[in-house]
Formats: structure tokens, sequence, C-alpha cells
């Protein structure tokens, strides 16, 4: 009897023992396939994160700036420059930098840019940026480099910087400017929903409210949609018109 204890216990004790040896050997496959699994993935997760950084990285390349005198200088060396204002026709109308020709922002892309310059634009030859104040030549330079262009220069200080250093400008004459128009159009807006809320309803007077705030956003932000709706106009995209020079 005590024979065939030892034994069923001795059974019983092998049991357990290759029990507990499959589950190790089951817990080791099982680590090696979570190894396997996360290595497998971790491996082209890897090279998708350093090309996407590799390409944000060449994106994000230092755009050179150079002063409108320096600009105006090498032009008057004689030294061929490809010098393009990104601003709307109107403000371009109103005054440009000698030379400067005129491809709004929203039009612009590298085909563009080549047609009017020549292939050689912005590959070999660097093509200098230039808006009102700096902004939107930078949009441009960012954008144009997203495309392919390399060779990219933005005019500091833009327009104002130029005209302040009283360098040559090119205007049309006959022209009413882009802010007088907006100054024009914000005037007898107010003044409508003055009107209105007189007459009619006093909740016109919030109107008045949101043209206030409206104006507040164009003056921290430096962009005004007012501004940029009248720039569409066809009166304000006629390229007809006498070029006059002025200083």
């Amino acid at each position: 009897m005590a024979g065939r204890v030892a034994c069923c216990q001795r059974r019983e004790i092998e049991h357990c023992s290759a029990g507990l040896s499959s589950n190790n050997s089951n817990i080791n496959s099982i680590d090696f396939d979570k190894t396997a699994l996360f290595t497998g993935m971790s491996r082209p997760y890897s090279q998708t994160t350093d090309n996407h950084f590799n390409q944000e990285m060449k994106m994000k390349e230092s755009i050179p700036m150079v002063s409108p005198g320096e600009l105006h200088a090498q032009m008057r060396q004689g030294t061929p420059v490809h010098l393009l204002d990104v601003r709307s026709t109107a403000e371009y109308r109103e005054g440009h930098a000698a030379g400067a020709v005129s491809v709004p922002l929203e039009l612009l892309d590298a085909k563009l840019l080549q047609k009017r310059f020549g292939p050689a634009a912005g590959v070999d030859e660097p093509v200098h940026l230039i808006c009102a104040g700096g902004l939107r030549a930078g949009l441009a330079a960012n954008k144009l480099q997203a495309q392919g262009v390399r060779k990219l220069v933005v005019v500091e200080g833009g327009t104002q910087a130029w005209s302040q250093q009283q360098l040559p400008l090119r205007r049309t004459a006959e022209v009413m400017s882009l802010e007088r128009q907006t100054q024009i159009a914000l005037g007898l807006a107010i003044l409508l929903m003055l009107t209105k809320g007189a007459l009619l309803h006093p909740l016109f007077y919030l109107l008045v409210g949101v043209l206030g705030i409206g104006l507040v956003f164009s003056g921290v932000t430096g962009s005004c949609g007012l501004n940029s709706l009248l720039a569409r106009m066809p009166w304000n995209r006629n390229s007809g018109g006498r070029v006059a020079a002025s200083a």
C-alpha cells in the first residue's frame, strides 16, 4: 500500500514538473513572439519617423535675408536680380520697388516663377522675395521651398523699408490705394449699421462691435479679410494704367 502511494506521488510530481516546464516554454515562446512583434514593428516605424523628420528639417531650411539698401546697391552695379513682389495686384500698383515683378502669393508656384524669370531662377540664380513688411515674403519662401526651389532671399522689411530708405519706387497713377478703399468700405458699413440700429432694431448696433473686433484682429495679426477681398475685385486686378516713377 505504501509502495502504491509513493508511486502515485512520484507520478504526480513528474506530471507537475512536466506541466511547469511546458508552461515555461510557452511563456518563453510568448515573450519571444512579443519581442519579434515589437522588433518588427519598431524598425519600419523608426525609419518612417526619421524620414518624416528629415523632410521637415529640409522644409525648414533657414532663408537668407538682404536689406533693401544692399539689394539696391547690387542692382545699381548691374548685377542681374530677380525681384518678386508677392503682394496683391492692387498693392503692387500703389507702389513697388523698382524692377519688381508682381505675382500674388495665392497664385505663386514654382512653374509660374520659372515662367517669369527663366528655368535657372531659384535653382542656379537667387530669387528675391518682397512684400509689404516681410511676412508674406517668408510665406512665399516656405511655399516655394516645398516645391523644390532652394535659392531664395527675403528682402528685410519689405516695401515699407524700401520706401523708408528713399529707394526708387514705381507706382500706377490715378488708382485709389487699397488702404483707402478699405477705410471707405468700413466707414460706410459702420454708418449703415448705426442707421439701421436707430431706425429698425438695436441689434444692428452689435454688428458695429463685430466690425470693431475685426479691426483689432487685423491690427494684431497683420491680415485683413476685407483688404484681401477688395484686392480680388476686378478694378484692382486691372493691370492697365500709366506707370510713373517716384522717389
